[in-house]
């Protein structure tokens, strides 16, 4: 049987986790936008900072399948999932992001948005498991959660 954790505590840290990506993306969209005058690098720090969670359905379908239903997403992923892909959640894309921002100057934006979220989800998810964002570090461990978080 699956497990469920939807408690008040769980929505709460749900909120703080949306709420910070959605401030700070939108704080930074707001500062590039101010800088540059072009709304396309806000919306590619929005799209960094809040739409890498776009990731989180693979994980889902493989999950749950191909029905969706939101509170299954929202409490029941993390806890249910026996392999974490979230490929996007990576230090090493970012890195390869920010290398090339030189070059491609539009990776500057969407290369801060990503930074931001993956900063935050270090310090609320993974504080305990700092190698976890690193995509090569998952795939060594088969992108097992209990191999990635042995204490869960």
């Amino acid at each position: 049987m699956k497990r469920r954790f939807n408690s008040i505590s769980d929505k709460i840290w749900l909120l703080i986790d949306l709420g910070l990506h959605m401030i700070l993306s939108l704080g930074f969209a707001y500062i590039f936008y101010k800088q540059t005058g072009l709304i396309s690098w806000a919306i590619l720090c929005i799209i960094g900072g809040v739409f890498i969670d776009i990731d989180h359905f693979m994980d889902y379908y493989k999950t749950f399948g191909i029905r969706f239903i939101l509170n299954r997403f929202l409490y029941e992923l993390g806890v249910n999932a026996r392999k974490f892909y979230v490929i996007f959640h990576s230090w090493e894309l970012i890195f390869i992001l920010w290398l090339i921002s030189g070059k491609v100057q539009w990776c500057v934006p969407l290369a801060t948005g990503m930074t931001l979220h993956l900063i935050v989800d270090q310090i609320i998810h993974h504080l305990s498991e700092p190698l976890f964002y690193f995509v090569l570090y998952r795939w060594f461990h088969g992108f097992e959660k209990k191999r990635l978080e042995p204490g869960h």
